[in-house]
């Protein structure tokens, strides 16, 4: 059952408007894929199931179905990312992509994109600022250590496909994280149980955006 905060008095609400059952089978609120709408609802998909859900925080809160998208279903292992106002690129089964416009929140839009080169099972998505999307870490098959997919993917948002970018020099299974950091570079690190190997490190990624064609470093915009 969702909860929500109040900054202004530190307490926190069970929204049972909003009671989980509503999903139609157990533990599918786990890692759900949950963005803010511009109408103050949230927008959320979730693991084995292809639909589509609106919470209204107000009141006691309520749960609504607003679409079923076809294709593979959403899972929690997959990652998602918000690459623009209101759209958001989305991994349905563990390669194939799609996007999910919530222009408005209760018709959401769904197209088909290009799908990634691999399975990647635990990878994790970061919005640039250039409006391409990153994923990195994850395999083929779940936290299998020689599966693992260490080259990173940028997906383009105008040609709808993947290209291929550096490679990791570690693997980022499960409990690894991505975050964009204020130079436009990415913080990858972590990953571990119950996977095969713990990381307590982190690489730095630095999308092409930085550089120049001839390998050098591109002028930073002051």
């Amino acid at each position: 059952m969702p909860e929500l905060y109040n900054p202004n008095t530190g307490r926190w609400k069970m929204l049972t408007g909003a009671n989980n059952s509503l999903y139609g089978r157990r533990n599918a609120w786990w890692y759900p894929k949950s963005y803010s709408a511009r109408d103050t609802t949230v927008f959320v998909f979730h693991a084995q199931q292809n639909d589509l859900w609106i919470l209204d925080p107000r009141g006691d809160g309520s749960l609504q179905s607003v679409a079923t998208v076809p294709g593979q279903p959403f899972r929690k292992e997959v990652p998602s990312c918000m690459f623009d106002r209101n759209k958001i690129l989305a991994i349905q089964g563990t390669q194939d992509a799609c996007i999910l416009d919530i222009d408005d929140p209760r018709a959401p839009k769904y197209e088909k994109t290009g799908s990634l080169r691999e399975r990647r099972i635990w990878a994790n998505a970061v919005a640039l600022p250039n409006g391409e999307v990153l994923v990195v870490g994850g395999a083929s098959v779940s936290q299998e250590l020689d599966t693992a997919v260490n080259y990173a993917e940028i997906w383009n948002p105008t040609t709808g496909q993947w290209r291929v970018g550096a490679e990791a020099a570690k693997a980022r299974l499960y409990h690894s994280s991505a975050l964009l950091l204020p130079d436009a570079t990415v913080l990858v690190g972590g990953g571990g149980r119950p996977g095969p190997v713990t990381q307590r490190n982190a690489e730095i990624y630095s999308p092409p955006y930085l550089f120049q064609a001839n390998g050098e470093l591109a002028t930073r915009p002051v």
